[in-house]
Protein backbone atom coordinates (compact mmCIF):
# COMPACT_ATOMS: atom_id res chain seq x y z
CA UNK A 1 0.00 0.00 0.00
CA UNK A 2 2.90 2.49 0.80
CA UNK A 3 4.49 1.11 -2.28
CA UNK A 4 2.84 3.78 -4.87
CA UNK A 5 4.20 6.76 -4.33
CA UNK A 6 7.70 4.39 -4.86
CA UNK A 7 6.36 3.11 -8.48
CA UNK A 8 5.56 6.50 -9.62
CA UNK A 9 9.12 8.12 -8.84
CA UNK A 10 10.69 4.81 -10.21
CA UNK A 11 8.53 4.00 -13.18
CA UNK A 12 10.95 4.13 -15.54
CA UNK A 13 14.20 2.58 -13.39
CA UNK A 14 13.76 -1.35 -11.97
CA UNK A 15 16.44 -1.80 -10.40
CA UNK A 16 15.45 1.63 -7.89
CA UNK A 17 12.06 0.79 -8.29
CA UNK A 18 13.26 -3.11 -6.44
CA UNK A 19 15.52 -0.98 -4.36
CA UNK A 20 13.01 1.37 -2.93
CA UNK A 21 10.46 -1.32 -2.35
CA UNK A 22 12.42 -3.82 -0.46
CA UNK A 23 13.46 -1.18 1.90
CA UNK A 24 10.29 0.18 2.40
CA UNK A 25 8.68 -3.19 3.13
CA UNK A 26 11.45 -3.97 5.72
CA UNK A 27 10.78 -0.80 7.36
CA UNK A 28 7.34 -2.76 8.84
CA UNK A 29 7.44 -6.58 7.23
CA UNK A 30 10.72 -7.51 6.99
CA UNK A 31 10.21 -11.13 5.95
CA UNK A 32 10.73 -12.41 2.30
CA UNK A 33 6.67 -12.42 1.38
CA UNK A 34 6.49 -8.76 2.40
CA UNK A 35 9.35 -7.74 0.49
CA UNK A 36 8.47 -9.54 -2.86
CA UNK A 37 5.27 -8.57 -2.37
CA UNK A 38 6.12 -5.16 -2.14
CA UNK A 39 8.67 -5.11 -5.68
CA UNK A 40 5.66 -7.62 -7.06
CA UNK A 41 3.13 -4.71 -6.41
CA UNK A 42 5.52 -1.21 -7.29
CA UNK A 43 6.52 -3.31 -10.42
CA UNK A 44 2.20 -4.04 -11.71
CA UNK A 45 1.67 -0.26 -10.98
CA UNK A 46 4.80 0.78 -12.93
CA UNK A 47 4.09 -1.04 -15.91
CA UNK A 48 0.51 -0.08 -15.65
CA UNK A 49 1.42 3.66 -15.75
CA UNK A 50 3.72 2.63 -19.01
CA UNK A 51 1.22 0.59 -20.42
CA UNK A 52 -2.55 1.77 -19.78
CA UNK A 53 -3.88 -1.00 -21.95
CA UNK A 54 -2.73 -4.08 -20.83
CA UNK A 55 -4.04 -7.21 -21.68
CA UNK A 56 -4.21 -10.15 -19.41
CA UNK A 57 -1.55 -12.29 -20.56
CA UNK A 58 1.39 -9.37 -20.36
CA UNK A 59 0.85 -8.71 -16.57
CA UNK A 60 1.23 -12.38 -15.84
CA UNK A 61 4.05 -12.62 -18.00
CA UNK A 62 5.59 -9.26 -16.74
CA UNK A 63 5.50 -10.18 -13.18
CA UNK A 64 7.05 -13.85 -14.02
CA UNK A 65 9.64 -11.61 -15.37
CA UNK A 66 9.95 -9.09 -12.27
CA UNK A 67 10.45 -12.24 -9.90
CA UNK A 68 13.06 -13.79 -11.59
CA UNK A 69 14.69 -10.47 -11.95
CA UNK A 70 13.96 -9.49 -8.21
CA UNK A 71 16.96 -11.27 -6.17
CA UNK A 72 19.05 -8.07 -8.19
CA UNK A 73 17.78 -5.74 -5.22
CA UNK A 74 20.53 -8.16 -3.07
CA UNK A 75 23.20 -6.49 -4.75
CA UNK A 76 22.81 -3.41 -4.25
CA UNK A 77 25.92 -1.85 -1.94
CA UNK A 78 24.15 -0.22 0.45
CA UNK A 79 21.59 -0.80 3.45
CA UNK A 80 19.92 -4.35 1.79
CA UNK A 81 23.42 -5.76 1.93
CA UNK A 82 24.11 -4.44 5.58
CA UNK A 83 20.22 -6.13 6.38
CA UNK A 84 20.84 -9.56 4.71
CA UNK A 85 23.95 -9.83 6.33
CA UNK A 86 22.07 -9.05 9.58
CA UNK A 87 19.21 -11.40 8.83
CA UNK A 88 21.87 -14.32 8.38
CA UNK A 89 23.15 -13.59 11.65
CA UNK A 90 20.29 -14.93 13.36
CA UNK A 91 18.49 -16.52 10.56
CA UNK A 92 14.65 -17.16 11.46
CA UNK A 93 13.78 -21.00 10.86
CA UNK A 94 17.47 -21.86 10.03
CA UNK A 95 17.19 -20.43 6.67
CA UNK A 96 19.58 -17.63 5.19
CA UNK A 97 17.78 -14.61 3.77
CA UNK A 98 18.71 -15.40 0.24
CA UNK A 99 17.50 -19.32 0.61
CA UNK A 100 14.50 -17.71 1.64
CA UNK A 101 13.62 -15.53 -0.71
CA UNK A 102 14.29 -18.25 -3.07
CA UNK A 103 11.88 -19.86 -1.74
CA UNK A 104 9.52 -17.25 -1.53
CA UNK A 105 10.07 -16.49 -4.93
CA UNK A 106 9.50 -19.87 -6.35
CA UNK A 107 5.89 -19.87 -4.39
CA UNK A 108 5.43 -16.23 -6.29
CA UNK A 109 5.83 -17.75 -9.71
CA UNK A 110 3.47 -20.63 -8.82
CA UNK A 111 0.86 -18.17 -7.47
CA UNK A 112 1.33 -15.84 -11.12
CA UNK A 113 0.84 -19.28 -13.23
CA UNK A 114 -2.50 -20.14 -11.04
CA UNK A 115 -3.85 -16.61 -12.23
CA UNK A 116 -4.11 -18.09 -15.89
CA UNK A 117 -4.59 -21.88 -14.67
CA UNK A 118 -8.31 -20.27 -12.31
CA UNK A 119 -9.09 -17.49 -14.15
CA UNK A 120 -12.29 -19.41 -15.10
CA UNK A 121 -12.46 -20.74 -11.90
CA UNK A 122 -14.56 -19.63 -8.57
CA UNK A 123 -12.50 -16.63 -7.01
CA UNK A 124 -12.69 -18.73 -3.77
CA UNK A 125 -10.82 -21.12 -5.24
CA UNK A 126 -7.70 -19.00 -6.14
CA UNK A 127 -7.85 -17.12 -2.74
CA UNK A 128 -7.61 -20.98 -1.15
CA UNK A 129 -4.58 -21.71 -3.73
CA UNK A 130 -2.18 -19.01 -2.73
CA UNK A 131 -3.23 -19.64 1.18
CA UNK A 132 -4.93 -15.62 1.52
CA UNK A 133 -7.96 -17.82 3.26
CA UNK A 134 -5.89 -19.75 5.65
CA UNK A 135 -4.83 -18.03 9.06
CA UNK A 136 -1.56 -18.68 8.60
CA UNK A 137 -0.77 -16.87 5.52
CA UNK A 138 -3.62 -14.06 5.78
CA UNK A 139 -2.14 -10.96 5.22
CA UNK A 140 1.29 -12.46 2.98
CA UNK A 141 2.77 -10.42 1.51
CA UNK A 142 2.68 -12.12 -1.84
CA UNK A 143 -0.52 -14.00 -1.46
CA UNK A 144 -2.59 -10.77 -1.24
CA UNK A 145 -0.96 -8.88 -3.87
CA UNK A 146 -1.37 -11.79 -6.45
CA UNK A 147 -4.92 -12.04 -5.18
CA UNK A 148 -5.44 -8.33 -6.26
CA UNK A 149 -3.63 -9.42 -9.59
CA UNK A 150 -6.12 -11.96 -10.30
CA UNK A 151 -8.69 -9.97 -9.14
CA UNK A 152 -7.20 -7.50 -11.24
CA UNK A 153 -6.95 -9.71 -14.42
CA UNK A 154 -10.22 -11.51 -14.17
CA UNK A 155 -12.15 -8.21 -13.87
CA UNK A 156 -10.22 -5.94 -16.14
CA UNK A 157 -13.63 -4.61 -17.49
CA UNK A 158 -15.43 -4.42 -14.67
CA UNK A 159 -13.59 -2.97 -11.85
CA UNK A 160 -16.43 -3.06 -9.13
CA UNK A 161 -16.71 -6.48 -9.65
CA UNK A 162 -13.03 -6.72 -8.54
CA UNK A 163 -13.64 -4.20 -5.70
CA UNK A 164 -17.04 -6.16 -4.40
CA UNK A 165 -15.17 -9.85 -4.58
CA UNK A 166 -11.91 -8.61 -2.38
CA UNK A 167 -14.40 -6.60 0.27
CA UNK A 168 -16.47 -9.55 0.87
CA UNK A 169 -14.13 -12.53 0.20
CA UNK A 170 -14.17 -13.00 3.89
CA UNK A 171 -11.40 -14.93 6.20
CA UNK A 172 -9.09 -13.18 3.60
CA UNK A 173 -7.41 -9.71 4.49
CA UNK A 174 -9.55 -8.08 2.47
CA UNK A 175 -8.72 -4.43 3.83
CA UNK A 176 -5.30 -5.25 2.48
CA UNK A 177 -6.84 -6.94 -0.55
CA UNK A 178 -9.00 -4.11 -1.76
CA UNK A 179 -6.47 -1.44 -1.24
CA UNK A 180 -4.15 -3.59 -3.72
CA UNK A 181 -7.24 -4.09 -6.19
CA UNK A 182 -8.14 -0.16 -6.29
CA UNK A 183 -4.37 0.89 -6.79
CA UNK A 184 -3.98 -1.41 -9.98
CA UNK A 185 -7.31 -0.35 -11.45
CA UNK A 186 -6.58 3.48 -10.41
Amino acid sequence: MRVLPIALVNMNNANRLYQDAFRNAIVTHGHPRAILGSIIYASAISLLLREPRIRNGNLCEYLRDVIAHSSDSLVAPDFIRGWVEEWDKRPPNGLRFRDAFEKTKNEAVKYVEGIRQEIDSADREYYEFTGALDPRFRGSGISTVLVAVYLFTKYLDDPQRAMLTAVNMLGSDTDTIANFVGGLFG
